[in-house]
């Protein structure tokens, strides 16, 4: 049986590039925040959340020393994994999962034929991660589809088939940027 759940995309300023409004710009869509929901328009009923970067964006915080500093302990390991993306020998690798009140480091995200939902600590289980993607292309809908739904199984243990849920219409994002943005 696939199950069927609900992405809900968890800023405007996405959608704001989407549509190319203001100063913002569909080619700057490299990262995603969203939570995927057991139930339409539920955000309540949220079954997890991820934030998406591609190799743009990756590339970018590496430059920047902005995801982890070259004096973490863990920055060997994120940059060994970023090379994997680069040179196509993995798809993807998690850079961080969050718990309450607890974040791990790389090397406990590696999911070693696990769900993450069986990543737990001290019987919590993970609630949000990072997930660093073997992609160039813009993160608009269709490819954070094609993303989820190609690891859902490697993530969840489960199939599972997913739609956008709530697309902002261009006129709307338009009159939240005029309200918030062009005062």
């Amino acid at each position: 049986m696939i199950l069927l759940k609900y992405i809900q995309i968890r800023h405007m300023d996405y959608w704001f590039s989407y549509y190319n409004l203001a100063n913002f710009k569909q080619d700057d869509i490299n990262f995603v925040e969203f939570s995927i929901l057991n139930t339409k328009n539920s955000i309540s009923d949220t079954y997890f959340s991820f934030d998406f970067y591609n190799l743009n964006s990756l590339e970018e915080m590496i430059k920047n020393d902005e995801y982890l500093e070259k004096t973490d302990k863990d920055y060997n390991k994120f940059i060994s994994n970023y090379n994997d993306l680069k040179n196509n020998k993995k798809d993807y690798f998690i850079g961080s999962l969050f718990y309450p009140h607890y974040t791990t480091t790389i090397e406990e995200c590696e999911l070693k034929g696990k769900s993450l939902f069986e990543k737990s600590l001290k019987f919590v289980k993970p609630n949000y991660g990072h997930i660093f993607l073997n992609e160039r292309e813009n993160l608009l809908p269709q490819k954070i589809i094609y993303w989820i739904e190609k690891l859902s199984y490697e993530l969840f243990k489960e199939n599972i088939k997913f739609k956008i849920n709530n697309i902002c219409k261009k006129s709307e994002a338009q009159k939240y940027i005029d309200k918030y943005y062009m005062k």
